[in-house]
């Protein structure tokens, strides 16, 4: 069930209660990624201080959390199971067969959200809400959700993506030719079922009930003005404007009678007839001609009354004028309070914050959820909803909001957030660090005056350049290896580097002072950096985008680091197990010195023990060096977290800032394996087109780029970053705006790689959803391959070598 979150304190106090027994209770799940670290840095310092014992394990994919809650369940009597960024995506009451002293909190970014953890029924599984979550909180409400399984969920995302339209469409000529060939049938049949709330009435009538509400299973029978009706049914054969209006009030009433015994019901579902109607009008909000199908079927409507009108010229005019009249007089009673209970209905969405449609009716469920599933997407950081429940317990402190705002930063660096959505968050972190700015510590001296003491650690806000660690690079690289500033200038070819030396001399930027390390350069440099570059910055692309708002830290002399600089650490050191294995050879705090190996340049040496890039060696050992590896990888990747997790922090230690130094340069090695791998491609042209999308196949690296881009969030950014440059040039827009694919092969793994990313261009300038999830999945279910998805980034999976040819095709099939 979705918890608001105006109480997130009790769920905590839930927690925090069931774990006074002896032993450990609570068990904590953390994905791999910079805002679950974020955010299990709050919770941990939550349970410490209310001294709860707590177990923390850090997971890679949905196997390593039953595999480990197998081993724990039965060790430790568990009652409280905390997910951060992870498992939000599947049932978790029936994947941990929860029992009755059992409860799981899901604090996840990752949408959607299925759909089982959302329903209020579900009283074991609590999803954390927050004030941005809208669209999750719509869904929580919607009733028929409680009765969907994955066959409707795929149902829906069909008609979300706009299948069988066509079909759909020649139903309606159908339609069209059935009227026709039921000229002659007798109205009465034709006005009793729809008195009665049958399917069969005019097909106008059943498409503005859909729109009108959430549409229901309709019974037979009717109310006691109805039964007046059924007296007059040999005269009531006309279907004219004055009969429509009553069907409607009449319908209208009945479906509101029994929207109560529907949410009880198990077997309320959609009639075949209503669920082609949803699709249709699902299809016709991404066509934009919901109006002029409404159009077409109010014509089609007349065009049917006035055949009936002609078949009914011998009735008699007298009665059937008095018939009318007595309708009209009914209809205007019905029609009002129709009216007044369709305002209170409204105005209660509204409260709930639902959207219309249109102007007839409110979203249906079935539409609603069909928009929810058609894609990935992210929402509010987990890091941000643990610290707003700091604030709920009043427990709050400057580093919990820091940590908030790298996890947000996280995301919105990764281009999963738009610049709205971020903005939003910006501007309450921006008044909480003020106030955390007028609360400093102060001491009062003889005299009585207060004087402000100096704090070691300290937050401000700053408007920050889209440039690569340039406060720990040299400004040079810093411009040469930012993603913003190479896409634009196309630093990977020939002239790529004259152009950027062409900008640092209309800049007034000597090529020493651009090529030393930035803290070094002179202060007079550094301030009108800004300003010089938003004067020249224009004739080189590089526009009002350039500048973004963020937040930056300090700790002592020594650490100053941005949101973004701590993002890209912090990312770097849980990968470092991939990119860098010989630095936690004999422990986590070896320094490089001692290592002999230099944080920004990537080791030649393969990570052999790891089966996600070495594969598993044919030694007669069976599943004894399977295991043996297995477990070798995962005691690597516990050791790159625990780094991140201790370098978190931001302690003015030595300890802590070995660890940000090391962070700092695996960040500097990644983003140079990026942006030289994504202008090999570009250059080489090596980006095909599959018809829906592109794609893009790497193969024939060495393994250390292999064992780097293997990794989904490494692959995606380099994916990104091709994205990128070409919409920057002014390609790939228009009808060339396709997704792309971009896959890794790695011969020692015998595995291929696979991310998918949708074009960032969207008409309300929302980030786009991310369907490849969902049809990577479809895709290797059709050719019958193994895959199996590493992290919790539903696009991205992996797949045997031999099948890459089979799954392009079978993709490319499936989003034609």
């Amino acid at each position: 069930m979705l918890w608001p979150a105006e109480h997130l304190h009790e769920t905590y106090e839930h927690i925090r209660n069931d774990a006074l027994g002896a032993g450990c209770s609570v068990v904590l799940y953390v994905a791999l990624d910079c805002d679950a670290l974020c955010a299990v840095r709050i919770l941990t310092s939550l349970l410490k201080a209310d001294n709860v014992a707590y177990k923390l394990r850090p997971v890679r994919r949905l196997s390593d959390i039953l595999d480990d809650f197998r081993e724990t369940s039965k060790a430790e009597a568990i009652k409280s199971i905390v997910m951060l960024n992870c498992g939000g995506d599947v049932n978790v009451q029936e994947m941990f067969n929860l029992d009755e002293s059992m409860t799981c909190y899901i604090i996840d970014s990752n949408r959607p959200l299925n759909h089982a953890n959302l329903l209020p029924s579900h009283t074991q599984t609590i999803v954390f809400a927050d004030e941005f979550m809208k669209e999750d909180v719509l869904v929580a409400q919607a009733r028929q959700l409680e009765h969907l399984d994955e066959d409707d969920i795929d149902e829906l995302l069909s008609a979300a993506k706009g299948d069988d339209v066509d079909d759909d469409d020649d139903d309606d000529d159908d339609d069209d030719d059935d009227d026709d060939d039921d000229n002659d049938e007798d109205a009465d049949a034709e006005g009793a079922a729809a008195r009665n709330g049958q399917e069969g009435g005019i097909e106008s009538d059943d498409e503005h009930e859909l729109e009108d509400g959430p549409p229901s299973k309709r019974n037979e029978g009717s109310d006691d003005d109805d039964d007046d009706n059924d007296n007059d049914n040999d005269n009531d054969n006309d279907d004219d404007d004055s009969q429509r209006p009553a069907r409607k009030a009449r319908a209208g009433r009945e479906q509101r009678q029994n929207q109560t015994q529907e949410s009880t019901s198990s077997s309320q579902f959609l009639s075949a007839h209503e669920e082609a109607e949803i699709a249709r009008e699902l299809a016709a909000e991404n066509g934009g001609s919901r109006k002029k199908r409404r159009r077409m079927s109010s014509s089609k409507s007349s065009t049917t009354g006035s055949r009936d009108d002609s078949d009914d010229d011998d009735d008699d005019d007298d009665v059937r004028n008095g018939q009318n009249i007595r309708d009209e007089d009914d209809d205007d009673e019905e029609e009002e309070q129709d009216t007044e209970d369709l305002d209170k209905k409204n105005k209660r969405k509204a409260k709930e914050g639902a959207e219309d449609e249109d102007e007839d009716g409110p979203q249906s469920d079935r539409a609603l959820a069909g928009k929810y599933y058609a894609g990935a997407s992210r929402g509010t950081s987990a890091a941000h909803v643990i610290f707003a429940l700091s604030q709920r317990l009043n427990k709050d402190q400057k580093m919990f909001l820091w940590l908030a705002i790298v996890g947000t930063t996280h995301h919105f660096l990764a281009s999963e957030l738009s610049e709205d959505d971020y903005l939003m968050r910006v501007v309450v972190y921006q008044d909480l660090v003020k106030d955390r700015a007028l609360r400093r510590r102060v001491a009062t001296n003889e005299d009585g005056a207060d004087i402000p003491l100096a704090e070691g650690q300290s937050m401000e806000f700053v408007e920050e350049l889209r440039l690569m660690l340039h406060r720990h690079w040299s400004l040079h690289e810093s411009f040469l290896y930012s993603d913003y500033v190479a896409a634009r200038l196309g630093i990977w070819k020939s002239n790529g580097e004259a152009k950027l030396r062409t900008f640092f001399a209309k800049m007034g930027i000597s090529r020493k002072d651009a090529e030393q390390k930035y803290s070094f350069m002179t202060m007079g440099v550094k301030r009108a950096l800004k300003d010089k570059i938003g004067a020249h910055g224009v004739d080189f692309a590089l526009d009002e985008t350039f500048v973004y708002s963020s937040f930056q830290f300090r700790a002592g002399y020594g650490l100053q680091l941005s949101a973004a600089d701590a993002a890209y650490c912090m990312g770097a050191l849980l990968e470092s197990a991939a990119t860098h294995p010989t630095i936690f050879g004999d422990g986590a705090g070896e320094s490089d010195a001692a290592s002999g190996e230099d944080p920004s340049e990537i080791p030649e040496v393969a990570l052999e023990t790891d089966p996600l890039f070495s594969g598993n060696k044919d030694d007669g050992a069976g599943g004894e060096a399977e295991a043996t590896n297995r477990d070798s990888a995962a005691s690597l990747w516990h050791q790159s977290f625990n780094a991140a997790y201790d370098a978190l922090s931001m302690s003015h230690t030595p300890r802590n800032q070995e660890l940000v130094e090391q962070g700092l340069g695996f960040a500097k090695a990644l983003q140079k394996a990026i942006i030289q791998e994504g202008g090999n491609i570009i250059s080489g042209s090596k980006v095909a087109s599959a018809g829906s999308f592109r794609y893009c196949i790497l193969e024939g690296l060495p393994p250390k780029l292999v064992s780097i881009f293997a990794q989904p969030e490494t692959l995606t950014r380099l994916a990104n970053f091709i994205m990128l440059s070409y919409t920057s040039a002014g390609k790939w827009a228009g009808l060339g705006a396709k997704p792309l694919v971009l896959g890794i092969k790695s011969h020692k793994s015998t595995k291929a790689h696979f991310v998918g990313i949708p074009h960032p261009k969207t008409d309300n300038g929302e980030v786009a959803k991310n369907p490849f999830g969902r049809y990577f999945g479809e895709a290797a279910r059709r050719i019958g391959t193994t895959h199996s998805h590493v992290g919790f980034n539903a696009a991205a999976i992996e797949i045997p070598l031999e099948s890459v040819q089979k799954f392009l095709v079978a993709l490319h099939e499936i989003t034609a």
